[in-house]
């Protein structure tokens, strides 16, 4: 999304904002986002801990059940943010192909997943992949790359038919030029 401000154009999907430009924008930005549970509207910064307690109750309502595990994912650059459930068992390429349909699809570039200087394969799990609750990259398109991070939390033992559930995601940014 390119946003005009000062006479400059930001791309505020990527890393790569002007840290003149960032400066002034980042006392205006409020980033928050609606929970899929309640519908509450919470910052940026508490949203992950408010879906955690209503998926600690939903693991808790689902003993005795057939359960699956799931991994809680945040994903994001900057104020934009995505919180999402995915089942363990799942490839990457599930997570590659929703970024590309919620943001990133324009073309039928290349994408990729990383953590530091190693790629990730699109056919490795979930599991495999965030076990360690690391944080790795996506970088989409190499001529002119988006790139977002994610970063693994908790695992829960769930009843669920999806493959991948978006939990919240930001709401739309008030741009003050």
């Amino acid at each position: 999304m390119f946003i005009p401000c000062q006479k400059k154009l930001i791309d505020t999907s990527t890393h790569y904002i002007q840290q003149q430009t960032l400066l002034f924008i980042e006392q205006d930005l409020i980033s928050n986002g609606k929970c899929i549970f309640c519908n509450g509207l919470f910052d940026q910064d508490e949203i992950g801990k408010h879906l955690a307690k209503h998926l600690s109750q939903k693991e808790k309502e689902d003993i005795g059940r057939t359960t699956s595990t799931f991994y809680h994912i945040i994903i994001g650059g900057n104020a934009l943010f995505l919180h999402i459930l995915v089942r363990g068992d799942s490839k990457m390429k599930t997570i590659d192909n929703f970024l590309r349909s919620i943001w990133l699809e324009c073309c039928g570039h290349l994408s990729n997943f990383g953590y530091k200087k190693f790629n990730i394969l699109m056919s490795e799990t979930v599991a495999k992949v965030f076990a360690g609750k690391i944080k790795i990259f996506h970088d989409y398109d190499y001529g002119s790359t988006t790139q977002v991070d994610l970063k693994g939390g908790k695992s829960y033992a769930l009843h669920l038919k999806e493959n991948l559930l978006l939990l919240s995601r930001n709401e739309p940014l008030k741009l003050m030029c």
